[in-house]
């Protein structure tokens, strides 16, 4: 009887039949609701009735100028903040019968509508470990950006990427790990591995230390597996794919730095995001060096003397400026 009365006065909610006095009433309805299973039995039975009706399209319009009408009543009216947010969530509600009616779980819907984001950077020369819901493990390089949900609903486990991190992901073969960058999607189950995809950076990279990943790029799909490695151009939109002999994956974490074919561009941006510097090119010269090696642990003066040794490259020091020259 308890659950009939609840459905009653969720369905009133739907249809537009409340008043403010009802407010608190229709709020402790909603949260009694999941934990008696009705928000599940509700949408089997939208769902049913939708399937009764010959004509689903008129039915959607029905829902449709429900939902509007709904919408009219709550935004005129200066209830207060917490009235407010109730009657923000009995438009989810009406939003979510109408997915029911296309095959979406209303309870599913209704979760993913209130997951809350966490973002977190890092500045120059900073290094952020952290630790996701899941368990999964981060270690976030220098001018980095991650943003994740305080829980994960739904089928995917997805974060979004805007710089370089090192991931070491809980398995959970139910729930696959995504990773979002500008440049690609990386899926993996469990496993270790660490992606660079800086946004003005012309090389992106994704290394694997333990397990597969499979990196989905606009026109392919890569599998990587233990000490491999993919690097992307973002600019020719060429991408190789190598193999390492040596397991040194992601040794930024330990302060080293490491180079493949890098333009001497991206190279300056690492050393400002590494020694929080600002670097420029003197006006009327190009550059098209490409940087190879390895610096463990040194400081940017040695590396700037590594670059004149290998590469010919000069430089000189304007107060806080670097400027690379011929």
């Amino acid at each position: 009887m308890e659950k009939e009365q609840e459905k009653q006065i969720i369905r009133q909610y739907l249809n537009g039949i409340y008043s403010s006095q009802e407010v608190k009433k229709i709020t402790e309805s909603l949260h009694h609701a999941d934990e008696l299973g009705i928000l599940e039995d509700l949408a089997a039975e939208v769902w049913e009735e939708a399937e009764a009706c010959s004509n689903v399209p008129d039915l959607n319009k029905k829902q449709e100028r429900k939902a509007a009408v709904l919408l009219e009543k709550l935004q005129p009216r200066n209830y207060h903040s917490w009235v407010k947010r109730v009657f923000y969530a009995v438009t989810g509600i009406a939003a979510s019968v109408l997915l029911v009616i296309g095959g979406i779980s209303l309870k599913q819907h209704w979760d993913i509508r209130h997951i809350v984001m966490t973002q977190v950077k890092t500045g120059f020369g900073e290094k952020k470990e952290l630790v996701l819901p899941d368990g999964s493990q981060i270690v976030l390089n220098a001018c980095s950006q991650l943003q994740y949900p305080t829980e994960f609903v739904g089928n995917i486990r997805d974060v979004q990427l805007n710089g370089e991190a090192y991931f070491k992901i809980t398995s959970d073969p139910q729930k696959p790990f995504q990773v979002q960058t500008a440049a690609f999607q990386i899926e993996v189950l469990g496993t270790e591995f660490n992606v660079k995809s800086y946004p003005h950076d012309q090389i992106q990279s994704v290394e694997v230390e333990e397990g597969k990943v499979q990196v989905k790029l606009p026109e392919d799909r890569i599998r990587l597996k233990k000490q491999e490695q993919i690097y992307l151009n973002r600019q020719s939109g060429e991408y190789s794919k190598l193999k390492r002999c040596e397991n040194k994956v992601a040794e930024w974490r330990k302060g080293s730095l490491h180079f493949h074919q890098t333009p001497l561009a991206d190279v300056a941006r690492e050393l400002e995001r590494r020694y929080n510097c600002r670097i420029s090119f003197r006006e009327g010269q190009s550059f098209d060096n490409l940087i190879s090696g390895e610096h463990d642990n040194q400081d940017l003066e040695t590396i700037l003397e590594s670059l004149h040794y290998i590469c010919g490259i000069n430089y000189e020091k304007e107060n806080e400026n670097i400027i690379l020259y011929k």
